[in-house]
């Protein structure tokens, strides 16, 4: 019986520090990823602010590595993201353009509600179809 509670407790000290290992790999290697607008002006160790890819036009989103006119573009007309992942997801940039600037940007949502977000974005794009 008494061995059996040494193992019992040894397998609680492995899961214990187990997982506070994962956690701190985790922490030091998840990039930060604001979700509000407002924290649009956090700055990465080059000074640069992270780009929103929600609500950053053509000329901002130009500036981020790899990202030309047509990704650009592109970016613009399939938004909202609810992540920036959605970027590969969604095949608008490929795998390792997004490796080149996942760091510098956001998917900012100005509301936890998903609802109240795809409807703001849903009046921006009703001019452009009503002008076609």
């Amino acid at each position: 019986m008494n061995l059996r509670a040494t193992y019992g407790v040894l397998t609680a000290l492995v899961l214990v520090l187990g997982s506070s290992v994962v956690q701190a790999a985790d922490q030091k290697t998840a990039p930060d990823s604001p979700i509000s607008s407002k924290s649009q002006s956090s700055t990465k160790s080059d000074d640069r602010p992270l780009v929103d890819i929600n609500s950053a036009n053509a000329a901002a989103l130009k500036t981020l590595p790899g990202i030309g006119d047509p990704e650009a573009q592109k970016i613009i007309a399939h938004r909202p993201y609810s992540t920036k992942a959605q970027l590969v997801v969604r095949n608008v940039v490929d795998g390792a353009t997004y490796e080149g600037l996942r760091k510098k940007v956001v998917a900012g949502q100005p509301y936890k509600d998903t609802a109240k977000n795809a409807a703001i974005y849903a009046k921006q794009k009703q001019p452009d179809a009503i002008s076609k």
